[in-house]
């Protein structure tokens, strides 16, 4: 059989973690036949998103390709089934940890609070907005925090089609 294209590409595993690894989620959709995600477990971590005002949840991930570094717009798909906007990021925490740090990926729940810990979660990716940044102290941070949250919602708001 002849191999499946997408905009005149071969649709591979690999072409799909090369657009993946290099933040074109759109086209990895595309190539997956739907938005890009991932898979992992819900594990302790530092607990500093709490101390921050917004709890997350850290992802051991399932052989996931990831994304690069940065904070993206994401829904989180419960066992349940329910569906939880949220804000998602990935990175190294450079405000806090070490440069050499494991990628971290730390799902936020908006507006929910949960015991997640032992839990699978899939997190669906909606948009990038924006890359990673070191911040001169935790208030900076807190205050682009809130920022990333009125933005994830805004961009969940208008990737879900009106119901009219």
């Amino acid at each position: 059989p002849a191999p499946v294209r997408s905009r005149g590409a071969v649709i591979s595993s690999t072409a799909i973690r090369q657009a993946i690894a290099e933040g074109d989620l759109r086209a990895a959709a595309a190539m997956l036949g739907r938005p890009f995600s991932l898979f992992g477990t819900v594990v302790h971590g530092d607990h500093r998103g709490r101390e921050l005002g917004f709890p997350t949840a850290n992802l051991d991930l399932h052989h996931e390709a990831i994304p690069p570094d940065g904070v993206y717009a994401t829904l989180a798909h419960l066992a349940s089934g329910e569906c939880i906007p949220s804000l998602t990021y990935v990175g190294r925490r450079p405000t806090f940890a070490r440069d050499d740090a494991d990628t971290a990926i730390e799902v936020h729940l908006i507006h929910t609070a949960r015991d997640l810990y032992g839990c699978d979660l899939e997190v669906q990716f909606v948009k990038a907005l924006r890359g990673d940044l070191r911040f001169p102290t935790p208030d900076a941070l807190i205050v682009q925090m809130q920022a990333d949250l009125a933005a994830a919602l805004a961009a969940i708001a208008a990737a879900r089609p009106s119901r009219t």
